[in-house]
C-alpha cells in the first residue's frame, strides 16, 4: 500500500480500479493498494451467514418504515436529533432488542388487587408490555397488555391484577416486552406473596 502526496495533479480526487492496483481516497490522502482478492463462494462462517441475515432483514424493516409515512413520522424526530437518517435510527431500532430492568410486584394495592410494575427500555421506544401470571403449577392465572405508567412515557408500565392470588404461596410473572420492528425480551420474575 502506497500513499500518494497530495500535490499528485495526476491521481488527485481519483478513485477505483486501476489495472491490478485499487485507488481510495481517505481523509489522510489518495492511498493505491492491491486489488482485493475474489471471496469464495460460500466462505462464510455459520455465525457470519446469520449476521447478513439480520442485516438484510433490519434494511427490509427500514425500507418499509420509509414507505409507511406514520411510522416514518417517529423515526424522523430521533432522526432529526441525531442529524442521521429515518433508515439508519430504523435499521439500528431492527437491531436491538429492548431490555427489561426490572419485574416489581407490589401487595393488594386496593380491592381491585396487586400491581405489577415493570422498568423497560429499547434504542428507540417501547411498543407493548404483555403479563402473564401463573401459580406455583404453571397453570395461567391473568394475562394481559400493561399500560404506560404516564402518558408519553414509554419507559414504565403498569398492570393491574385483578385475580384473587393470596391463597397462593409464590406466583410467577412473565413480562414481555415488545419494540416497534418486533423484537421482544421476555423476563420471568417469582415474586413472593
Amino acid at each position: 500500500m502506497a500513499k500518494l502526496k497530495d500535490n499528485n495533479i495526476l491521481f488527485r480526487g481519483v478513485s477505483g480500479k486501476l489495472g491490478s492496483f485499487v485507488l481510495r481516497n481517505t481523509k489522510h490522502g489518495t492511498i493505491i493498494a492491491n486489488k482485493p482478492g475474489k471471496r469464495k463462494p460460500n466462505s462464510a462462517t455459520p455465525a457470519q451467514v446469520e449476521v447478513q441475515g439480520r442485516f438484510t432483514n433490519a434494511s427490509n424493516y427500514a425500507k418499509r418504515v420509509m414507505m409507511n409515512s406514520e411510522t416514518r413520522s417517529l423515526y424522523e424526530v430521533r432522526a432529526r436529533k441525531e442529524a442521521t437518517s429515518v433508515y439508519q435510527v430504523a435499521m439500528s431500532d431492527y437491531l436491538k432488542a429492548p431490555s427489561i430492568h426490572s419485574v416489581q410486584l407490589y401487595k393488594r394495592i386496593n380491592a381491585s388487587g396487586h400491581e405489577i410494575r415493570i422498568l423497560a427500555d429499547d434504542d428507540f421506544r417501547v411498543a407493548s408490555v404483555s403479563v402473564q401470571i401463573r401459580n406455583p403449577h404453571g397453570v395461567v392465572i391473568e394475562q394481559g397488555e400493561a399500560s404506560p405508567a404516564y402518558k408519553g412515557y414509554y419507559s414504565e408500565w403498569l398492570f393491574l391484577a385483578t385475580s384473587l392470588v393470596a391463597s397462593w404461596d409464590t406466583c410467577t410473572v412473565d413480562a414481555c416486552v415488545q419494540d416497534l420492528p418486533g423484537n421482544r425480551t421476555v423476563v420471568t420474575a417469582t415474586c413472593e406473596l
